[in-house]
Order: structure tokens, then sequence, then C-alpha cells
């Protein structure tokens, strides 16, 4: 009796372990579903916003051609508001296809994700009545973008945009601003110091050898939406002058059928003619973000681990939508959207110690992706200045190969302690570090100089033929090795 006693309640035990690991499996692929999902439907919508803007740069130079003596002024005028405004509505119908691709996939609300878009909502909406903020885009463009935010929020927020880049972000590089130091203290991973900050180890003194933060965006880039941001700037000149450039551009007007019959001549059609000369305002792609896609270079110490190289036509950087799921807080609780960042992430923290500590989260990424050109001889979409309807396909990407933050936007606590710790660490030393912060916790580690002795020791460590028993290399030649290889590669 006893046995069977002990068989049934090993049994029970067996059991109850299954359902627990099938459940875990379970939200992690619904998790992973769902991401996946919310990240292709939000690049689809930036790259059919690209073509739009693209469809409208064409259908201005068609205007001027077919206006040989008076400018169509009133029409370009249109036009052009038209771009600006598609520039913010395009991603915030890519964000709200997010959601609704991710709550396709049974991923819950998370109340925390609509309270931090809502705060940045009533941000943008205080901003906007200040007088020394940038020129908008257009009349009312930051109100009725922060009214976007409001009506995503308003539906419920399963996904998080998480490459979005708000204000008040750091504009330039700063070590403690990677949250690859934190990780690399954390874990002891001493290669991180020798083969991206050599001789950082051996020289830290104090916190006076830290470099001054960069500056923040002190207002708004008013041209793009700050959530799933084309990239795009406005410019006036004269793009008609060139007769190849022309042509190019006719090919395009055929191909999308924006050729249309003159008034008055019989079955012809008008088309983009060379020779014009007005300057006026044409949408292009902004250089500082359109570059080579130097997250997928395999070539430095943190090359990414792929075979090949990634196709001419499709090696730009550019726009990209990048989401988080987060299961940790699926449990129905109420909304609070005064949340500040102190209160927001005091609360993730508590609901996940609520909840066992167990968090369930999936990182994904997308791009749209084109090339101009005939499939034969593709070349990149921004190469030229014009943004042309060049879209044609939409991919999942590794989240580290995106304009993604490396350490994920939405990790408890990592905004407030660059917003509210970091700055005060930075003037006052480790007396402004803040019990409780994780971030904080890995500077003051690093700060010790026995930790910082032991690291240069065990870097140093070498074996009985004098050679280096940690020497941090990575092999040469392409990718698909190299050393550390990246956090988020899926």
């Amino acid at each position: 009796m006893v046995l069977l006693v002990v068989v049934l309640v090993a049994l029970a035990v067996i059991v109850l372990w299954l359902f627990n690991l099938h459940h875990g499996i379970r939200m992690k692929g619904q998790a992973q579903d769902g991401g996946d999902a919310a990240a292709l439907a939000a690049a689809r919508w930036q790259g059919i916003t690209l073509n739009l803007i693209g469809d409208l740069n064409l259908a201005k130079a068609l205007a001027l051609s077919a206006s040989v003596s008076n400018l169509p002024l009133g029409e370009l005028a249109a036009a052009d508001e038209l771009q600006a405004r598609l520039c913010f509505v395009g991603p915030m119908l890519g964000l709200l296809a997010a959601q609704e691709a991710a709550r396709a996939n049974r991923i819950p609300d998370n109340p925390y994700f609509a309270a931090e878009l809502r705060a940045h909502a009533d941000l943008v909406r205080a901003e906007a009545l200040t007088p020394d903020l940038a020129d908008a885009a257009y009349e009312n463009c930051l109100e009725e973008y922060a009214d976007m935010i409001d009506y995503v929020c308003d539906s419920g927020v399963p996904a998080y945009p998480e490459n979005a880049h708000f204000y008040g972000y750091y504009m330039g590089d700063h070590i403690l601003l990677d949250p690859g130091f934190y990780s690399a203290v954390e874990f002891e991973d001493w290669c991180w110091f020798k083969l991206g900050h050599p001789g950082l180890l051996e020289s830290f003194s104090g916190y006076q050898d830290w470099d001054e933060l960069p500056a923040t965006l002190e207002t708004m880039e008013t041209g793009n939406s700050e959530i799933f941001g084309l990239g795009l700037a406005p410019r006036d000149f004269s793009a008609l002058e060139d007769p190849d450039r022309v042509s190019e551009l006719n090919g395009i007007v055929a191909d999308r059928g924006l050729a249309y019959g003159r008034a008055g001549g019989a079955g012809g059609t008008d088309t983009i003619r060379s020779g014009i000369t007005n300057v006026i305002r044409w949408y292009c792609y902004d250089g500082r973000t359109w570059t080579e896609w130097s997250a997928l270079a395999d070539t430095g110490w943190e090359r990414f681990p792929i075979e090949g190289r990634v196709r001419e036509e499709y090696n730009y950087a550019g726009a990209d939508a990048a989401i988080l799921i987060d299961l940790s807080y699926s449990d129905p609780i109420s909304n609070r959207p005064s949340l500040s960042y102190t209160e927001q992430n005091k609360l993730q923290v508590e609901s996940a110690g609520v909840s066992g500590g167990r968090r369930i989260s999936w990182t994904a990424a997308a791009k749209p992706f084109g090339y101009l050109g005939p499939s034969n001889a593709p070349a990149r979409p921004d190469s030229g200045a014009l943004v042309l309807p060049a879209f044609h396909d939409v991919r999942l990407i590794p989240v580290d190969a995106s304009s993604a933050p490396s350490g994920g936007a939405f990790n408890p606590g990592w905004h407030e302690h660059i917003d509210m710790h970091l700055p005060n660490y930075i003037s006052s030393g480790g007396g402004a570090l803040v019990a409780g912060c994780s971030y904080c916790d890995a500077i003051a580690r690093f700060e010790q100089p026995a930790v910082r002795s032991e690291a240069v020791a065990w870097l140093n460590e070498r074996n009985s033929s004098n050679e280096l028993v940690h020497p941090c290399w990575y092999p040469p030649g392409g990718g698909g090795g190299g050393y550390g290889g990246t956090r988020r590669g899926h």
C-alpha cells in the first residue's frame, strides 16, 4: 500500500511537471508567433507608406511636365502636405496593424505597454505647446500624432514598438549607454572590454574618467514618427534636369500605371519630361538613417555571425520595425495611464515577483525590402535622392540587425537608470548610484579595483608554453563564427 501511494504521488508530480512544461512551451510559441506576425505587419505598412510617398514624388513630376506655362502650385502644396502626413499616419497604421496581428495570435493586452505609450503621448502633447519646438511638419501635427497614439492604446497594446526613438533619447554613443557594458560586468565577460574597449580595465581610476554623456534630443524631429519612423527628409531642389534620371523615372511611371492621357491628345500619354528646372519640395531618404547595413557586417570583433554577404540591392539600414511581446503581465489589471517611469518600473518588478519571476517574452524585427531598376541589374532603393516606389516585400530580420537597442527598449529600470541615475552618477560619482538598480550595481562592481585587477589577471593568464589561456580571439575570414556571437540573432 505504501509503495502504491509513493507511485501515485510520483505520477502526480510527473503529470504536473509535464503540464507546466507544456504550458511554458505553448506560451513561448504563442509569444513567438505573435511577435513575428506583429513585426511583419508593421514593416509591411512601412513599405506601403514609402511606396505611396514615392508615387506622390512621381505625381509631382508629372504635374510639372503637364503644366508647361503655369506651375500647379495648389496641387503641389496638397501633395507636400499629404507626404508629410503619410510620414506619421503610415507608421501609426503599422503600429495599429501590429496590435491586431498580435491579438490575432492570442497575445493579451499589456497594460504597462499602454501606460508607457500614453505617458509619452502626454509628453508629445505638452511639448507641442512650447514655442521653442521645431516647426511641425504640418499644422497640428504633434497633437494629431499624440491622438493617434492614444487611439492605439484605447484598443489595447499587446505588442510594444521596441525600436521607437522617443523624445529625450541621447543623440550619441557612450559606454554607459550600451547595455553590453552591464552584461559584460554581470557575466564577467572581460573579453568584451579587451576587444571593444582595450585598456579601460587597466586605466580606469574613478567616475571622473568617464566621458560626458551626449546631448539629448531637446526637440522632436517632427518630420518623422518616433515609432516605426521612415527616416525621410523633405528637400527643395530641381530633380528633373538629368535626362538619364528622367528616363528612369518614366520607367517607374509606366510600371506603376501612373501615366495618363493628356486632354486633347488622341491616345497619347503624359510622361515626365527632362529639362524642368523648377525648385520644388521632394521627399528624400535621410542619409543619416539610410546607410549601409553595418549591423550585418562580416568584419570586426563584433561582426554578425552570418554566412555570406548581404546582396548589394538590400544592403541598406533605413526603415525597420522591432516588436516586444511580454506575457509576464497577462493577468487583467487596471490600466494606469498616468504612470511615471519610476512608478511603472516599480510595478513591473513587483508584478514579476508576484508571478514567481517567470517571464515569457519575445522580440522580433522585420524590414521592407525592394530595389530599383530591372531584376537583372537591381540597385538599392536609396541609390538616388528621391523616394520612389521600390519596395516589393517584407521579411523577418535578426533583431540585433535592426535599429532596436541591443538591450531592448522595455527592460525594467533601463529608462529610469539612463534618465535619472546615470546623469547624477557622471557628475557626482558612486554616491549617486541607487540601491536596487541592477545597472547601478554593475557600475559599482566595475568601480571596485579588486574586480578590475581580477579581470586583468584573467585576461593575462598564461600556460606553461607562455600562451594566453584566454586569448579572446576571433577567426579571420567571413561570418559564421567570431567572438561572442550576438545577443538576439533570431
